[in-house]
């Protein structure tokens, strides 16, 4: 019982660890590089009205539009300066994180789950791949969520396939995976095409 007590709060302790790293990894230089020519239409479609995104957006672009009215919400909360505009993707790529923790564990099952969820999260967090997808303001980080947050739900749906052998007092509600399917699917279908 205290190990596994002690065993959680290390996993819990290396995961916030994690997400402090990537933090500092994604707002640092976030402002350094001159806004792109993509990220310029980023800004000013999230500077058109909410109207104009649903009923123009086919005349302007080949996106889907539910990034850009995030966008611009986003912005009237903290502002269009060019850190405002991009700390959206970085906020997003970091909320990101825990869904690939989640997915790690499930797929790594009950003995190795929580050091591939730990290894995996790290890996995701140092990626400079990752990382400047979080620097710009596209919806790539946005499309990225959607899906880490779908594979974690069926991920659950994978490890608790065969119930006969999982104790019951321990699973996590179903809706629950469910919720990040359906809320994963449409961000990534509605964020990018």
């Amino acid at each position: 019982m205290q190990t596994t007590i002690i065993k959680n709060y290390t996993s819990s302790l290396l995961l916030v660890s994690i997400l402090l790293l990537a933090s500092i990894l994604r707002f640092y230089h976030v402002s350094n590089n001159p806004i792109m020519l993509d990220e310029a239409y980023s800004e000013w479609f999230a500077a058109l009205s909410y109207k104009e995104h649903w009923t123009s957006a086919t005349e302007f672009g080949i996106h889907p539009v539910l990034y850009y009215s995030v966008l611009k919400f986003w912005t009237s909360l903290f502002g269009d300066g060019h850190i405002a505009l991009r700390s959206f993707s970085t906020f997003v790529s970091i909320l990101t994180l825990p869904f690939v923790y989640i997915f790690g564990k499930n797929i790594g099952g009950e003995k190795m789950g929580t050091k591939i969820g730990l290894l995996s999260t790290f890996l995701v967090a140092i990626s400079p791949f990752q990382i400047e997808w979080s620097q710009i303001a596209r919806p790539y980080s946005m499309m990225t969520l959607g899906i880490t947050m779908a594979s974690a739900g069926f991920s659950w749906y994978l490890r608790h396939n065969n119930t006969k052998h999982y104790d019951r007092s321990h699973m996590h509600p179903r809706w629950l995976a469910d919720v990040c399917i359906i809320i994963g699917g449409s961000l990534s279908l509605w964020s990018h095409n």
